[in-house]
């Protein structure tokens, strides 16, 4: 049989075997959770700073994209044209080649 020891702490004696509460706080404890609200703080001010930043770079990007979609829309412009200019060769060649079998 297992016999435990008892604290003395007034008209009761409670078996030291027990879970009990301390309102001490180990002084680990509070300077990890300071290492970690510190840690957790610097990261969120690092990550405000570099935000405006990370903004501006995809503003710059945006404004590149938007230029070259402009340029791209005034290339398939000059492409139709030229499309244009190729078929009504085409035609004018079948015609004159047409003609040419006609009087032969």
């Amino acid at each position: 049989m297992t016999r435990y020891r008892t604290v003395n702490i007034g008209p009761a004696e409670i078996p030291n075997n027990q879970w009990h509460l301390n309102k001490s706080i180990p002084l680990a404890l509070i300077v990890s959770l300071l290492g970690f609200f510190f840690t957790q703080t610097t990261t969120i001010v690092w990550f405000a700073a570099h935000l405006d930043n990370r903004v501006g770079v995809l503003e710059k990007a945006q404004a590149i994209t938007e230029r070259n979609s402009e340029q791209l829309v005034h290339v398939k412009d000059q492409l139709i044209a030229v499309d244009n200019g190729v078929a009504d060769i085409k035609y004018l060649l079948t015609k004159q080649s047409g003609g040419e079998r006609a009087r032969r």
